[in-house]
């Protein structure tokens, strides 16, 4: 028994709640189950910290904040499953369980989580890729017609795979046993794969960029001054790739129509954020979780959507600033400003401990991998993504996800590399 314990520990396996409830949650018809599991998973993780603070001297009353966090989770418990609150205060608080849980992760325990998410990333991405048809939108009526948009529709679905590529990519990086590198590397690949099958545009450039600019403004000035003979290729690879994949995916298929999908595009955003100084709303806080007013007042036919098959109203700004902004007016940019100071800070620290940790001598310095490229490619995921579509919204798995993605940069520094000697296998 004592042998199985350390084991267990570190297998810790009831973080399988979670990728057990993604996989679900692509099948319309399972997403109550799947959200129930979640929300198991989530009250698991806040009854370690309440548990292990309470017999314990807790200066920092840790221990009281997740017994608060866990108690409003069983508040919204029955909404959140049942979906009735999906454009309401449900879809900020998972955002911010996301977050939470992550926080109370240690330095291992991110990397085990990392790794089971990993193969959720498998399991969908050889799920819907399994399906593969050479015609245009396949992905799209699979979604449909299949799985019965359980993610949501095309670009919902294209979000959550950005958000599952980028965390097997590090997952990938940060696994020290060469099969769970190989398997983060595989859940990266494919994800990716699915991530063009979408032909969402947002979906096939988040993921590369974010993962060639983390790598560039961690790795780019160590490389440069290295006498690697390899240092002119990678760079010109980082600049090139990114810049080629803009071009093929976002740039181009817009061409022949003027950019008129755009155009549209630009025109929403700012209609929505115009829509505070309309005088149908509140300057101060915009008109909470009704959408009604805005979505009348940025109608297709009022912003020129000649393109709308069926001309009605959006339901979302298509920019995640935007839509705060519109709907909960200055005290929402404060709550952005907010969450951007404290993510932001931790991502800096984190990043200047990955540095401070390079050396001008090391030659291959750029191939080593640190929590803090991690923490920037997650964040960077999440920005691109909330630039380009309203990246929170109509799904409450994919909140939880980008609220974790935000957290890994208020974890304790992580300095491991994969190339360092002083770092001993891992049984697992």
């Amino acid at each position: 028994m004592q042998d199985i314990s350390p084991f267990l520990k570190r297998l810790r396996p009831l973080d399988a709640l979670l990728p057990i409830s993604l996989v679900l949650q692509l099948d319309k018809a399972q997403n109550s189950l799947s959200l129930g599991l979640i929300l198991i998973w989530v009250a698991l993780c806040f009854l370690d910290p309440v548990i292990k603070n309470r017999s314990k001297h807790d200066s920092r009353h840790s221990g009281t904040v997740y017994a608060l966090c866990l108690g409003l989770l069983l508040f919204q418990a029955r909404t959140i499953v049942t979906g009735s609150d999906e454009t309401g205060i449900s879809q900020y608080l998972m955002v911010a369980l996301g977050v939470a849980v992550g926080f109370s992760l240690g330095l291992n325990a991110w990397r085990r989580l990392l790794q089971w998410i990993n193969l959720a990333t498998l399991a969908i991405s050889i799920t819907l890729l399994s399906h593969f048809r050479i015609e245009h939108d396949w992905l799209q009526d699979i979604n449909r017609q299949l799985f019965n948009e359980g993610y949501g529709n095309i670009n919902r679905l294209g979000v959550v795979l950005c958000l599952l590529t980028i965390t097997s990519w590090a997952s990938a990086r940060l696994s020290r046993h060469r099969l769970f590198q190989a398997l983060g590397a595989s859940g990266a690949a494919l994800g990716y794969l699915t991530c063009l099958a979408t032909e969402s545009r947002m979906a096939a450039i988040t993921p590369l960029i974010a993962v060639f600019a983390s790598w560039v403004i961690l790795h780019g000035s160590p490389l440069l001054k290295s006498k690697s003979k390899a240092k002119l290729p990678l760079m010109v690879a980082a600049v090139l790739i990114p810049l080629g994949t803009i071009w093929t995916f976002v740039i181009l298929p817009d061409i022949d129509v003027g950019f008129s999908g755009d155009n549209t595009r630009m025109r929403l955003i700012r209609c929505w954020a115009g829509s505070l100084f309309s005088g149908q709303s509140s300057l101060l806080y915009g008109t909470g979780h009704n959408r009604s007013k805005i979505m009348e007042l940025c109608s297709d036919a009022n912003i020129g959507n000649i393109w709308a098959g069926v001309p009605g109203a959006s339901g979302h700004a298509h920019n995640t600033y935007a839509q705060l902004m519109a709907l909960h007016g200055l005290f929402g940019i404060v709550a952005i400003l907010i969450l951007v100071l404290v993510i932001s800070r931790g991502m800096i620290e984190q990043c200047r401990t990955s540095i401070a940790g390079e050396t001008t001598e090391t030659v291959h310095g750029w191939t080593n991998f640190s929590w803090g490229e991690a923490c920037l490619g997650f964040n960077l995921t999440v920005l691109i993504g909330s630039l380009a579509t309203t990246i929170h919204i109509y799904n409450h798995t994919n909140q939880l996800l980008i609220g974790l993605l935000l957290s890994a940069s208020l974890a304790p520094s992580l300095t491991t590399r994969n190339t360092r000697p002083s770092l001993p296998p891992e049984s697992l």
